[in-house]
């Protein structure tokens, strides 16, 4: 689960996802997918595959169930965001694995999309 202080997401993970959010939202509110270019297209079906490739442990399995059901009741922007402090707290295939579970191919395709442009995902990586 996202990690937690006194019951409130921790500051840094609420502003790192409310920076990234901000430009995938137009003036409207409304998600919206943005045309990735040639390059983020390829490193998006390489993260895809990479992330694929990783196997989790029996207990994140699970945890990402719960995750997921959470996740649904949310608002379109608030799964984003959830999925990006999950990113940011427990890693790339969690977040990828909840995203999955939530059977919802245009919020998971956002998603990687979000993480392929400008190589976002390597932040991630770096933590």
């Amino acid at each position: 689960m996202v990690e937690k202080e006194s019951g409130k997401l921790m500051p840094e993970r609420e502003k790192f996802s409310e920076e990234i959010l901000r430009e995938w939202y137009s003036e409207k509110g409304v998600l919206e997918k943005r045309e990735l270019t040639e390059e983020e297209k390829e490193e998006k079906e390489r993260l895809k595959a990479e992330i694929e490739k990783e196997k989790l442990p029996y207990e994140a399995k699970i945890e990402i169930e719960k995750e997921a059901e959470i996740i649904k009741r949310k608002t379109a922007q608030g799964k984003i965001k959830h999925l990006l402090d999950l990113a940011q707290a427990q890693g790339l295939a969690y977040a990828v694995g909840v995203a999955k579970k939530m059977d919802d191919p245009y919020l998971l395709d956002l998603f990687h999309d979000i993480l392929a442009k400008e190589g976002l995902y390597k932040k991630f990586l770096e933590k």
